[in-house]
Formats: C-alpha cells, sequence, structure tokens
C-alpha cells in the first residue's frame, strides 16, 4: 500500500511552535508506523540542523529563496506550481498565514484535493500598511475562505484572525510528547544550579522563547534592573536564540546587570524549566498558542507563569496569571510578595497521543 504523502509549507523551519507541533506529529507517525509520509516546503534561513536531521530520515526538504514577499508573489506562485505539477501529494498543508492563499490557488490548479490552511498566530507577525490591514488582508481572507478544503487552527483567537469571526474552523492544539518532557536528570539540574551559583533561597525567574520584538526580553530585562537594586535573590534566565539576541545582550552589560543570564538555546529545557519559580511570556502580539507556557505547567505545577494579557486563554492549565504591559509594577508585586503558587494541572488535551490522531484525520 503507497503512503499517503503530505507536503507541509512552513515560512520558517525551526525551533518555532508550529514546526514543533508538526515533528510531533511526524514523530507519533514514525512511532506508530502509520502509512503518512511528511514532506517539508521552506525558504532560506532554516535551521540547519533540523533540516539535517531529516534528511537522515530520507525526509523531503524543498528550500526556496525566500517567500512570497522576498521573491514576489508571481515568481512563489509558479515555483509552486511547478512543484506540485512534479510530484504527486495527497494533501498539502499550509502554515503561512495570509501568504498560504498563493499556495492554495496553485494547489488548487494542480489538482491537489485536501488543502488545509492552518493559523498559528492571532496577529500579524510584521507591521503591515493601512492599505495591506483595510483592504489585501480581508481580500486574502476571503480566498482562504473559499480555496481552502481544510480550516484548522492552535487557538480559537487564531483561527478568528486568519479566517474570520464568523467562519467555521476546526481547533487542533499543537500536541506535546508528555512522557518526553517530563524526563527530569538530577544530575544536569545540579550541574546548573552549580554553574549559576544557584542557591535554595532564590528566586528563578526564566523566560523562554526566541530573541525578537514580539517577544518583549527588554520587558524582562528591565524588571531585573529593579531586583538587583531591591532584591539580590531574584536571578533571571533568557534562554533562546535570534536576531534581536546580541542587542540585547549589549543592553544587559550597558546596564551593568549581574543578574540575569543568557543560556541561548539549550537541549535540556525541561531541566532548567524545573528551577523556575515564575515563567515570564511579556508578549506585544501575535501569540496563537505558545507551546512553552504550556511545557512549563507540565514540567513544573510549582511555577506560576506571568504573561500579558494578548495571550489566549486556552492556554491557561491552571498556573497562569494575564497581565497588562503597562503595569509592570503589577508583575513585580506579584514576584515580591508571593502572592500566588502553583497548583497541579490537567494537561490532557494537549497530549500528543491525542492530538495527533485529529491531525491526521484532516488529510482524510
Amino acid at each position: 500500500m503507497c503512503k499517503k504523502k503530505v507536503l507541509h509549507v512552513v515560512g520558517h523551519l525551526g525551533k518555532g511552535g508550529d514546526s514543533t507541533a508538526i515533528l510531533n506529529v511526524m514523530n507519533y507517525i514514525e512511532e506508530n508506523r502509520i502509512n503518512i509520509q511528511f514532506d517539508f516546503l521552506t525558504h532560506n534561513g532554516y535551521d540547519e540542523k533540523i533540516v539535517g536531521d531529516l534528511k537522515k530520515k530520507d525526509i523531503n526538504v524543498i528550500v526556496f529563496d525566500g517567500d512570497a514577499r522576498i521573491i514576489g508573489p508571481i515568481k512563489y506562485y509558479r515555483l509552486l506550481i511547478n512543484l506540485f505539477k512534479n510530484s504527486n501529494y495527497d494533501a498539502v498543508h499550509f502554515h503561512t498565514s495570509f501568504q498560504s492563499i498563493i499556495g492554495i490557488i496553485a494547489a488548487k490548479r494542480s489538482g491537489i484535493s485536501v488543502r488545509v490552511c492552518h493559523s498559528h498566530t492571532s496577529d500579524t507577525v510584521r507591521k503591515v500598511s493601512r492599505f495591506e490591514k483595510m483592504i489585501i488582508l480581508p481580500i486574502c481572507r476571503l480566498l482562504i475562505n473559499f480555496f481552502s478544503t481544510k480550516k484548522v487552527c492552535c487557538s480559537r483567537n487564531a483561527g478568528d484572525f486568519l479566517f474570520g469571526r464568523n467562519s467555521s474552523f476546526e481547533v487542533l492544539y499543537n500536541g506535546i510528547n508528555i512522557k518526553n518532557i517530563k524526563k527530569i536528570d538530577k544530575i544536569k539540574i545540579d550541574e546548573i544550579c552549580k554553574k549559576f551559583e544557584i542557591r535554595k533561597d532564590d528566586i528563578i525567574i526564566g523566560q523562554v522563547g526566541r530573541f525578537d520584538e514580539n517577544k518583549n526580553q527588554v520587558f524582562t530585562i528591565n524588571m531585573a534592573e529593579y531586583f538587583l537594586k531591591n532584591n539580590s535573590k531574584v536571578k533571571f534566565f533568557l534562554l533562546g536564540a535570534g536576531k534581536t539576541c546580541n542587542t540585547l545582550k549589549k543592553y544587559v552589560k550597558e546596564k551593568h546587570l549581574n543578574n540575569i543570564y543568557f543560556t541561548d538555546v539549550v537541549s535540556d529545557v525541561n531541566n532548567y524549566m524545573c528551577l523556575f519559580d515564575y515563567l515570564l511570556l511579556p508578549s506585544k502580539f501575535g501569540e496563537g498558542l505558545p507551546v512553552t507556557l504550556i511545557e512549563q505547567q507540565i514540567v513544573n505545577s510549582n511555577c506560576v507563569c506571568l504573561v500579558s494579557d494578548i495571550v489566549t486563554k486556552e492556554a491557561n492549565l491552571g498556573n497562569v496569571k494575564y497581565l497588562k504591559l503597562d503595569y509592570m509594577d503589577e508583575w513585580i508585586n506579584i514576584i515580591d510578595n508571593g502572592l500566588y503558587s502553583g497548583k497541579k494541572c490537567d494537561y490532557s488535551k494537549f497530549d500528543i497521543n491525542i492530538t495527533a490522531k485529529k491531525w491526521l484525520d484532516v488529510y482524510k
């Protein structure tokens, strides 16, 4: 029996939430020997290690020089037409927000019967002009609704954003391998504590994610400046990498902050999460369903997660407090006075063994 072939079109194949969600489903397929093959189409700037690992598994990864904004919509469309007509995909799954319409139309013209559009964000991830917002995006929304055969999203907010509040769509939660994320290495945790001289009475605050303007690490750094002056027991950890990383490191150096640590990308983020008393997610916009927030509550139910009020409520398993970015004093007050404590969470709806089955039903 031939494998069903599905092409995933991803803006950036890396460690972001959309890529992680797809790879988790792919791992589920492999572990359960399901007769489906995932291929990938991405653009320059991809994570070389992830792509290398995929190719070792004989998974096809097609790379375009850029997305529609960089190489132009007409050239992008022609490349897709050529790809689709010289392949035999049973389904194409688009994860590229409003740009997905170019691929969906190309897939329709090429005779691909299953065309999935997947929303991963509740806002645009780049600045758009008033003309784009008022004219272009509504037209794209209309066409996406018309040409897609399946419309899915990681949260209701993300679905409302891309498809419209009056549109029908299905919420597919980003699945997490619960068994893997709960694996803790006490030896590595001890090594982390030794490396950063963490004492038992220290208060550990972490932020995990890519370094960019939206994730708002500046907010966390400014908070660290307050605690350096007022509470020496509070230590901050920034985990991740990205385009603003060097700028932020320079900012910390200029402020002479010795209570904040950059770890870059770590493979054992769950071991760090075990140490966090608070997780911060001061995002400015566009959080569809932050997987980091779900993972933190699974790994360490004693940790209180302080997040901006734009984050979807579906990410709250019981230990999330929503706060406004304009009032940093409220964030500081919670930490200073220990106003909240964690509690055991029900995370079953994010179990990959449940969510993956719903993902695969989309391709039927």
